[in-house]
């Protein structure tokens, strides 16, 4: 009996009404409550969130004298209560909790390396931006949201410097063979994907990695798949595990927008083969909304991350080794971690720019994704990280300018405009160091992607024959002067163009470096935002550009062109024929060889090359005798009797008007 009376009595304890006192450090008072002793303190800090707006994550609650955290599960009753009251103090943490690695989402926080250390931060932004909301009455936030604009998108409130580049500095989830064996950790992991993707209206940025296929009929699966979540990135590593359900999910729905980069054929049939997902024709029927698609609409020049975000003034990497490296190995580099968040975090960034310019189609499903990145974005730009690269990029600068004299050395020794992008590796330094061994070092490849980018060095272009750099000269690349820049370019580009050579009369430059010069100032301008000028400049530069001085405005082949028009040249057309398809691996020599063995001296012979230094296909042949040439031009056999592989044809020579 006295058991249960005892037993009673505490029940009653536990439920009975509880008077407390929350106090500062100082002995002010704060707050007064009246709580049942089954409340728990994480609600005693919710009620103080409410009446004195103190966040609850930075709010942590003490027994006076013992000093000891309060744990948020504990109830009130367990706190020491005396004469139905409790007196509790207040201590306000400094905004940073230290943790050495990231334990899942908290509430009002972000995970990342700051001042303080690796930890998690208060969002000050999303505070700011629930207070502001919490503020105004609830037709004003309606009003809010249905009239977005350009300047309620978040975008950083400072662009990276010139030696500076942005990278995702936010919380990483990554989904692989270990949490594939672990049923409780992958199950908290859907839990935290559906309540990120809720909270942030249903919107992602979507990227995936696959090893390369190089040769036809590989088809390599998909890898890694990066889903950026607000300030958050997901990987799936579709390598060890099968795609979990809950991402499969968010793939299919047409109600979740998936914002999306250069989404061509090539992805929906990587996700088709990968993954048995079916894309339509017009992805955004899915929900698949691609920047690459925006910025053709606004007719931008570049259409991929990297030029976009230049564009808006984020300073990002790509590494092109780290794109092409090997997705599917068992641990994946730091370098292919941060290159394959920042893909899809950028993305998701670049979406919301994107749909605030006025040229872009307007659809449901684009508003519905302009509203939703309104939301969004002031999240996701919190876990926007700078890098300081002016050592990283005082190398690569010297490496380069190196490189390009180097190259002009050798197209000046080979005689030739341009070199094989294939022999750029193998010229030596001053030191004797081959640029390869050199490009290793800096973590840069020599590819043709890698020197387009260096378009202010060089100058790529390609034909049948393969891949061709030319560097560019001194003069070529100089600064360009106020003149230069302020002509009307796109009311009068003829007029412009007169005006313009007789600015570039010193140093003076070929007609080839003019055109390479034009091609420079139409990137300027387009930086500039005058794409119309831009658009004529490049016209004039693949029309050709005359030569300095020239009275009669007769134009050259532009810098841009793959092939050259063939020197004007006096041969006699009564000893002369001309020889059209010749195989590319025939050289001049061996040509001249095998002509004079069949026909007889050859007194001379000219074969034109194209910009990259190889024969057209044709060559004009003077004999010594007339007899020769005309006995050829007759003869229904001559191609027979040189090479068997080749389908060569005999014509005479015509002199030009």
């Amino acid at each position: 009996m006295r058991q249960q009376e005892a037993a009673s009595q505490m029940t009653e304890k536990r439920y009975a009404l509880i008077e407390v006192e929350v106090t500062q450090m100082s002995g002010e008072a704060l707050a007064s409550l009246s709580l049942r002793g089954t409340c728990v303190i994480r609600d005693v800090k919710l009620k103080l969130e409410r009446q004195q707006g103190i966040p609850h994550q930075q709010a942590q609650l003490v027994v006076p004298g013992a000093f000891n955290k309060l744990e948020d599960h504990k109830t009130i009753a367990d706190c020491g209560v005396s004469g139905g009251k409790l007196l509790l103090i207040l201590v306000r943490n400094s905004g940073f909790l230290p943790s050495k690695r990231f334990d899942g989402s908290l509430e009002g926080y972000v995970f990342k390396l700051g001042d303080q250390g690796l930890g998690y931060y208060i969002d000050s932004m999303q505070r700011a931006a629930l207070t502001a909301e919490h503020s105004q009455p609830a037709t004003a936030r309606e009003v809010q949201c249905d009239r977005l604009s350009a300047s309620q998108t978040a975008w950083p409130s400072s662009m990276s410097s010139a030696n500076e580049v942005m990278f995702h500095d936010g919380p990483r989830f990554v989904l692989d063979a270990t949490t594939a064996r672990q049923p409780r950790q992958l199950a908290a992991h859907e839990l935290e994907f559906q309540s990120q993707l809720e909270a942030g209206g249903r919107l992602l940025g979507l990227d995936m990695e696959w090893e390369p296929d190089r040769y036809k009929g590989q088809d390599n699966k998909v890898a890694l798949v990066q889903i950026a979540l607000g300030g958050a990135v997901w990987l799936v590593r579709t390598c060890q595990i099968r795609l979990p359900d809950f991402v499969r999910r968010a793939l299919v729905d047409s109600s979740v927008i998936k914002g999306v980069a250069c989404f061509d054929a090539a992805d929906r049939e990587k996700l088709k083969a990968s993954f048995g997902i079916q894309i339509p024709k017009n992805p955004e029927a899915a929900g698949y909304v691609d920047i690459s698609l925006l910025a053709k609409e606004c007719s931008f020049p570049g259409f991929g991350v990297k030029k976009l975000c230049d564009r808006y003034g984020l300073r990002i990497e790509k590494n092109v080794k780290t794109s092409c490296s090997k997705w599917a190995a068992a641990t994946l580099s730091e370098a292919q971690v941060q290159y394959a968040c920042d893909d899809a975090y950028f993305t998701l960034l670049l979406l919301g720019k994107l749909l605030q310019e006025g040229s872009v189609r307007k659809s449901e499903l684009r508003s519905r994704a302009r509203a939703a990145c309104g939301s969004v974005l002031p999240t996701a730009c919190h876990s926007l990280g700078r890098k300081d690269m002016s050592k990283e990029y005082a190398l690569l600068k010297a490496f380069l300018e190196e490189l390009c004299e180097a190259t002009a050395r050798a197209c000046k020794c080979n005689g030739e405009a341009k070199i094989p992008l294939s022999q750029l590796g193998g010229l030596l330094d001053s030191a004797g160091t081959a640029f390869v061994k050199r490009a290793q070092m800096l973590n840069v490849s020599l590819s043709k992607k890698f020197l387009k980018e260096q378009h202010q060095l060089f100058v790529m272009s390609s034909n049948g024959g393969g891949d061709f750099v030319r560097a560019r000269s001194a003069a070529e690349r100089a600064p360009f002067k106020q003149e230069e820049l302020s002509l009307p370019w796109a009311s009068s580009p003829k007029m412009s163009l007169q005006t313009w050579l007789a600015l570039q009369l010193q140093p003076p430059m070929d007609p080839v470096e003019l055109s390479g010069r034009l091609c420079l100032l139409a990137r300027a301008l387009d930086s500039e935002g005058d794409s119309a000028a831009a658009v004529e400049l490049r016209a004039l530069a693949s029309e050709g550009v005359p030569s300095q001085g020239c009275a009669d405005g007769t134009a050259s082949s532009s810098d841009e062109q793959k092939t050259t028009v063939p020197p004007r040249k006096a041969f006699d057309p009564k000893t002369t024929v001309v020889v059209r398809g010749i195989p590319k691996d025939w050289t001049q020599e061996a040509f001249r060889t095998t002509m004079e063995l069949q026909f007889g001296s050859v007194s001379e012979l000219l074969m034109p090359k194209d910009k990259g230094g190889r024969h057209r296909g044709l060559a004009f042949v003077s004999f010594q005798h007339p007899a020769v040439a005309e006995q050829i031009l007759q003869s229904s056999h001559a191609a027979d009797a040189l090479r068997d592989d080749a389908q060569l044809t005999f014509d005479a020579y015509i002199p030009r008007a």
